[in-house]
């Protein structure tokens, strides 16, 4: 997931397990947008547009996307498309999007990814709040200024 920080409890029923949720700039990680704040959705009748898998926005997984008139969904428009480094997926796909990042990126044993994960006591990005406290994104939600 990318472009969104966010704080869970994974203890708490479903349905109110998120305590924060902001949207960061992905050049300074500077909040930009807050979705949740202490498990309330903020604006909840705002619009926010979603890159997924294809397969999650139709059902797949059983994720709750909206159906009827609120459903605005665009598919894959390049299927059989193979163009790039990486072309043994089709363009715009995951697949294809992981592969050619890949090739770019660390296709040499000098570029080569090789940094351990961050433990889940540490995360910033997905806080899961029973390895840590959540205070640092409360502190950035409250820090944040609605216009």
């Amino acid at each position: 997931m990318g472009g969104i920080r966010f704080s869970f409890d994974p203890t708490a029923a479903a349905g109110d397990r998120i305590e924060d949720a902001v949207f960061v700039d992905p050049e300074t990680g500077a909040v930009r947008d807050v979705r949740v704040d202490d498990g309330e959705v903020v604006n909840p009748d705002q619009d926010y547009g979603v890159v997924t898998l294809g397969f999650l926005p139709t059902g797949g997984d059983g994720y709750p996307f909206p159906t009827g008139d609120a459903f605005d969904f665009t598919g894959l428009l390049n299927a059989g498309v193979q163009t790039g480094a990486a072309t043994f997926a089709d363009d715009g796909t995951e697949q294809d999007a992981l592969a050619e990042y890949l090739l770019a990126n660390h296709a040499t044993s000098e570029t080569a990814f090789d940094e351990a994960d961050t433990g889940r006591d540490l995360d910033g990005r997905i806080v899961n709040l029973a390895y840590q406290d959540g205070a640092e994104l409360d502190a950035a939600v409250d820090n944040f200024i609605f216009v």
